[in-house]
């Protein structure tokens, strides 16, 4: 089911009408729409959105609780109620930055205009990215001493909207398509079979990491064609830090992009490779929050990766709900068996010069992790 709270409202009573459908325990999450949340989170923290109002109707109430302990809500939590959500922020367009505001509100209204609200999804997206987003800036305060600096906010705020704003008009102007082409068919240091840049279309998935690639590919191009000032381009014009955040962003948007991908082929992921892959992103995340490579990461991106870590945690519990996830993983016992196996010989036991690899899987340590195997195969059979 998709992760929204009417699919929860779903489970919890199909089994007056179906009583072989056992609820929460029978409910699995999709698992794309988990990674494009997650990805949304990030990405929030690099657009400014004009300050507009929209009605939505949704499910009144909070999101249904989970697990063993939870209890059937009552019918009145599903009466249908109209909220207005009101995002984004006023833009002064007298402020003597209004380059930068034109860009930011131009591509926000392309974004408006060419997303679809799916009966209050994107609405319900759009509260859960912002309520995450808030609690990540405080515990990146509270946890780290980290807080966004406020240049690099400005310069995360501008990067999309004027790399997208950008692709549009060149893509739109005969003109500016053409000084485009040339310039491209002139630089011999251009590899690839890409020719132009890409277009940033908000309903398209990882379209915002395809539209940063281009530009980052085109770099050359697109620093040499901004600043013209007869092509009246100055407002995308990025600066030398604008530039090297966009990279960072990108290595996170890629990390998205791969397991979008594996989602988008003929034969999608089981559930047994889907659970490790959030394990997989979540531990990437954490070593972008941390800077582990101390590459001195933007506070920008250190907060948008704890926000998508949130976000991670949050559907990470759902799955203790239904069996199928545990079931699932268990019955790959033999290569989990294998893989402490192997992990233990290459990081944990010290061989001593007369003991061989065979005698170290009978000792105290390597005995309670079969025990341990042993008891969680059982326990499932």
């Amino acid at each position: 089911m998709d992760n929204a709270s009417n699919c929860d409202a779903l489970a919890w009573l199909l089994p007056n009408y179906l009583p072989d459908f056992r609820g929460m325990q029978s409910q699995g999450h999709c698992f794309p729409h988990i990674i494009n949340l997650i990805a949304k989170i990030f990405i929030s923290f690099f657009f400014k959105q004009v300050k507009q109002k929209k009605s939505v109707t949704v499910a009144a109430g909070t999101h249904c609780q989970h697990g063993a302990t939870a209890t059937a809500p009552s019918d009145t939590e599903f009466e249908e109620e109209v909220l207005v959500i009101e995002e984004g922020e006023d833009i002064n367009f007298n402020s003597d930055d209004s380059d930068n505001d034109n860009a930011a509100v131009e591509e926000s209204e392309i974004t408006e205009s060419t997303t679809l609200d799916d009966n209050g999804k994107d609405a319900h997206n759009d509260l859960v990215v912002k309520s995450l987003a808030d609690k990540a800036i405080k515990i990146m305060w509270d946890e780290y001493s980290i807080v966004m600096k406020p240049e690099e906010q400005q310069y995360a705020l501008q990067i999309f909207p004027r790399m997208a704003g950008l692709s549009h008009h060149v893509h739109d102007s005969t003109t500016l398509k053409e000084k485009f082409d040339e310039m491209v068919e002139n630089n011999p240091l251009l590899s690839g079979g890409q020719h132009t840049l890409t277009r940033r279309v908000p309903t398209r998935r990882n379209s915002d990491c395809a539209c940063l690639e281009s530009h980052l590919h085109f770099k050359k191009v697109v620093k040499e064609l901004t600043s013209v000032p007869s092509n009246g381009l100055k407002a995308f014009e990025l600066s030398p830090k604008q530039w090297a955040m966009a990279a960072d962003v990108l290595n996170v948007l890629q990390l998205f992009n791969d397991f979008t991908n594996l989602f988008s082929q003929s034969e999608v992921p089981l559930i047994v490779d889907a659970v490790p892959m959030l394990e997989t992103l979540e531990n990437s995340l954490i070593a972008v929050r941390d800077d582990d490579l101390n590459t001195g990461c933007s506070t920008v991106i250190r907060v948008a990766a704890q926000a998508s870590l949130l976000l991670i945690c949050k559907y990470s519990i759902f799955t203790t709900d239904c069996e199928l996830y545990h079931i699932a993983i268990v019955q790959e016992i033999q290569a989990i068996k294998s893989t402490v196996v192997k992990c233990w010989k290459e990081k944990y036991k010290k061989y001593q010069v007369n003991e061989s690899p065979d005698q170290a899987q009978t000792s105290e340590p390597a005995k309670k992790v079969y025990s341990s195997i042993s008891i969680l195969f059982l326990s499932y059979n």
